[in-house]
């Protein structure tokens, strides 16, 4: 058997989901309801990471995760908060709490199952994680095509919807690879890329912007706020791929 992990998770389903992919990847699953119960299972069943969801009856998400932590259980469980939509407020209070991890949902569940490993493998808070690669983009096919070449390649893989999600993702992640989209709905590309270079880490990870169409302007624009590269969009990726491995060589 392997790591035993807590779920704590208010919706029926999610909470069966989750549990059924854990105990396949040969993991013992527990299960709570609220959180409650997942203090007191915490405290009981000692597991080696634990997944709390923010909005639950009663106690929330960040509550449940400081009483944990406050349990001073030996050795402690590692704890990744999981939310329906990340925003700053809720990123700080997850720091404050002292969670080791914290993500927005979502269907595919070879993200959450990847942030489960990387806090239990880490090596350090600020340590890079050349071999993940977060991609930003609001184009749910351009994000899968890019995070499908990348996962043959190699890379966990991890994405956002938009410039604000993926500044959060960026410092929460700590990836060494961004493919980050110039076009998105609120802040664009450039000011996503600006705002991710200011984030403190020992190695600050590598940023390839992605247009639609190549324009001197943007791709001095794309420089100016510190992008690595700067290429045009296509189905054909292999051009991506050069550029990544010349980035990341």
């Amino acid at each position: 058997m392997g790591i035993k992990i807590l779920v704590i998770e208010d919706d029926k389903l999610e909470r069966e989901m989750i549990a059924d992919m854990i105990a396949k990847q040969g993991n013992l699953p527990v299960t709570a309801v609220n959180g409650e119960e997942g203090v007191m299972k915490a405290f009981s069943e000692k597991p080696d990471v634990i997944i709390i969801d923010t909005v639950l009856p009663g106690i929330d998400g960040f509550e449940v995760c400081r009483r944990i932590k406050a349990l001073a259980i030996v050795p402690g469980p590692k704890i990744i908060i999981t939310t329906g939509k990340i925003d700053e407020v809720n990123f700080r209070k997850a720091r404050e709490v002292k969670a080791d991890s914290y993500m927005v949902k979502t269907s595919d569940f070879r993200e959450l199952f990847s942030a489960v490993y990387n806090v239990i493998n880490e090596s350090g808070p600020e340590a890079p994680a050349k071999n993940k690669a977060l991609v930003i983009d609001d184009s749910p096919l351009a994000v899968e095509m890019v995070a499908s070449m990348l996962r043959d390649k190699g890379f966990d893989v991890v994405s956002a919807a938009n410039g604000e999600e993926g500044v959060m993702k960026a410092r929460a992640e700590n990836p060494g690879l961004i493919i980050l989209d110039t076009q998105m709905p609120g802040i664009d590309g450039f000011e996503t890329c600006r705002r991710i270079k200011k984030i403190k880490s020992s190695a600050p990870p590598k940023i390839i912007m992605t247009t639609g169409s190549v324009d001197a302007v943007d791709s001095q624009k794309a420089r100016r706020s510190g992008a690595d590269e700067y290429t045009v969009k296509t189905s054909d990726l292999t051009m991506l791929m050069k550029i990544i491995e010349r980035c990341m060589g």
